[in-house]
């Protein structure tokens, strides 16, 4: 059985956001909001001339109506916004859609307290949606979400013995829902109709006298939405071992400040300090929420709007302030403002968890370790913002025939891959390979690069890849007549001589 004191749950339903969240220029004019061929919204002006949903779009059209086709992405963004908005009574927001309406679902039993009571709360959300341009949104309390939702097909007043907070109260309202409101499988609703079920009532009443045989007739899935809706064992049959986990909604963690200057900024210097100071917000903004980031941007905006966009990034996420106002010192090093300066803006909206990351122990050696890699870090961070991206890098080994194929660049805070193969491992190869074979010269029946060259050992024969171009060689380590010892080859196909790299 379900433990716990009882749960109260609001259910939002915008029947009309997928119409008004459309730019429609005239919203005076019959229109209609079209999904797969098929009216599933019109406007007030457009039902007066009959137009219905279901409606296909030929016979809309005749009646003098516009079609629009449905924006799932613009109603996607308009829900978006009202979980944030909605942040503010509570953390529990679960969305919800029914036939083609969108809705939210909201645990408020936990919140109450803080404002005032349910009458007091209801005032409250019932003035945030009348200041939405949503146009009707119905309303619901239930015991369960599935409860709340459902009751909200018919939408019903605040009564003062909902005060209570009665888990009956709500059943009582679901007993008498038609059966044609359940959200489930149509099959098995059309075989409830034409088995004598009319309202939910019969439902629980049947599951209530025979679980196990209403299962084996109905399937377990549909039993277990009735239990959703039920609450388990609040009427409708055996009763669940444990209560459904709340779906706790989480805002998007996005910093924007600025600073709007007294005159307007014509020197970079002069934007230095405002930039510490928005920094320093930036770092006690992630600090508190426990995040880090390895990303921000400044824009820079006058009189008239216009942006220049300044993207300062570090491969090692940061939660302090210093290194990123050092990489946008670098990035302002040399540049002229493009105009005079009105505002400053901060903006970091892509943040990750700080939580779970190993943290060393500040005991002497570790200190000094961690210091002299973070160290590096801010180094090479400095040195990317100075001279780009593509100018810093680390090489990695991959395993390839030809030598020059054996290494390739990544980004610094890649991991790079160091094991070699047994061919690698057990042949002679230098500590630094060109890029680019040298040509070596014949000088009488001797090689010759910047200096006489000798052969040491045997050749070692390398072949490319059968499926590209045909390459044959011989390496062989030589040494110059300084002593240096070098790897060259003899290309098998041209005969000709080239150095390919440098023995330390």
């Amino acid at each position: 059985m379900n433990a716990g004191k009882t749960r109260l749950w609001l259910a939002l339903r915008f029947r009309r956001l997928p119409l008004t969240v459309l730019e429609i220029a005239d919203p005076e004019l019959p229109t209609a909001v079209i999904d797969g061929q098929r009216v599933k919204f019109t406007n007030s002006a457009a039902a007066a001339v009959g137009v219905q949903p279901g409606m296909d779009v030929t016979t809309t059209q005749i009646l003098g109506a516009r079609t629009v086709a449905r924006n799932f992405a613009l109603e996607q963004t308009a829900i978006e916004d009202l979980c944030e908005q909605l942040y503010q009574f509570t953390p529990h927001i679960e969305r919800y859609s029914d036939r083609g309406e969108p809705g939210l679902v909201l645990e408020i039993s936990t919140c109450l307290q803080l404002f005032g009571g349910l009458p007091s709360f209801m005032q409250l959300i019932q003035a945030f949606l009348d200041a939405l341009p949503y146009g009707q949104v119905d309303l619901a309390l239930g015991h369960t979400t599935e409860a709340a939702w459902l009751l909200s097909h018919h939408g019903y007043p605040l009564r003062d013995d909902e005060l209570l907070v009665s888990p009956q109260l709500y059943i009582d309202r679901l007993n008498a829902l038609p059966i044609t409101d359940l959200e489930s499988d149509p099959a098995v609703v059309e075989r409830l109709v034409k088995s004598g079920f009319c309202v939910l009532g019969d439902i629980a009443r049947q599951a209530g006298r025979s679980f196990e045989s209403f299962t084996r007739r109905f399937g377990i899935a549909f039993t277990e939405y009735i239990q959703d809706v039920y609450g388990g064992d609040q009427g409708a049959g055996q009763g669940q071992l444990f209560a459904k986990p709340v779906v706790t909604f989480t805002p998007a963690e996005i910093f924007t400040e600025e600073v709007q200057f007294e005159y307007p900024v014509s020197s970079a210097g002069q934007l230095h300090l405002p930039m510490e100071l928005l920094l320093q917000q930036l770092a006690t903004f992630l600090r508190s929420r426990q995040l880090e980031c390895q990303q921000i941007e400044w824009q820079l905006l006058d009189i008239t709007r216009r942006v220049e966009a300044i993207t300062v990034s570090s491969d090692i996420p940061q939660m302090q302030w210093p290194l990123l106002y050092d990489l946008t010192l670098t990035h302002l090093e040399g540049r002229e403002l493009p105009f005079e300066v009105d505002t400053l803006r901060l903006i970091c909206d892509e943040t990750n968890s700080a939580q779970g990351h190993a943290q060393t122990l500040h005991f002497t050696p570790g200190k000094r370790q961690r210091a002299a890699s973070q160290d590096c870090a801010h180094a090479l961070a400095k040195l990317k913002a100075r001279l780009g991206e593509s100018a810093v890098y680390k090489i990695s080994y991959q395993d390839a025939r030809l030598p020059e194929h054996t290494n390739r660049l990544i980004g610094t805070a890649e991991k790079s891959f160091q094991a070699l193969s047994a061919t690698q491992e057990q042949g002679l190869r230098p500590t630094w390979l060109f890029s680019t074979p040298a040509p070596i010269e014949h000088r009488g029946d001797r090689l010759y690069w910047r200096g006489y060259l000798s052969l040491l050992t045997a050749p070692e024969r390398i072949v490319g890849d059968w499926w590209e171009e045909s390459i044959v060689r011989d390496y062989f380590l030589a040494r110059r007549q300084d002593n240096l010892r070098v790897w060259i080859y003899m290309d098998l196909h041209t005969k000709q001589w080239f150095v390919h790299g440098v023995f330390a």
